[in-house]
């Protein structure tokens, strides 16, 4: 399995007594499958029932490793092959169109999050863990679009959106104010 990336868990597995223990190793969704009887993983989900953690992240690689498996999700269809000459140019137009959508779309951003392949409920679990609250909205847009030197992308209006709402959540408060 070298040059895989595997997750490692840490899940409290019971023992035939029904005591619980920590299960440490690498996790496949496969394997999830395979694991004996009685075996549960714990997930952890945020306020928005967004699965996080190592856990949601094996949760959500299951659910997608069980959907493109025909025996659970049979679509019809065995092979590619097989399909109708017209249905698969079909399919392969929409993929296109909306592969051009979402290029227009990625192009035409005026603001770019630096999160990379780290979820926002990752980013906003971590926010918790280090703060001990949850982010108001503005903390949470600057901490999801500034890098980490504390900048923003260039060519983007990130900076200025972020000021003109800092201002004006200010604004409010001191009218607010008895």
């Amino acid at each position: 399995m070298e040059g895989r990336k595997r997750s490692q868990l840490h899940q409290r597995e019971p023992d035939d007594q029904g005591n619980e223990g920590v299960i440490n190793g690498s996790i496949l969704p496969r394997d999830v499958i395979n694991y004996k009887k009685g075996v549960r993983f714990c997930v952890a989900f945020n306020n928005y029932n967004q699965p996080i953690r190592k856990g949601g992240y094996i949760f959500v690689r299951f659910l997608g490793y069980i959907a493109r498996l025909e025996r659970f999700f049979p679509i019809g269809t065995i092979s590619w092959h097989k399909l109708n000459k017209t249905y698969k140019a079909n399919i392969i137009e929409m993929v296109q169109t909306l592969a051009e959508i979402g290029k227009d779309a990625r192009a035409s951003q005026m603001h770019c999050h630096t999160t990379g392949s780290t979820s926002y409920a990752e980013k906003r679990a971590d926010f918790v863990e280090t703060h001990g609250r949850a982010p108001t909205h503005l903390e949470f847009f600057k901490e999801t679009h500034s890098k980490e030197s504390g900048g923003f992308v260039a060519n983007t209006t990130t900076e200025s959106f972020l000021n003109e709402a800092s201002a004006k959540v200010q604004e409010r408060l001191l009218s607010s104010s008895p």
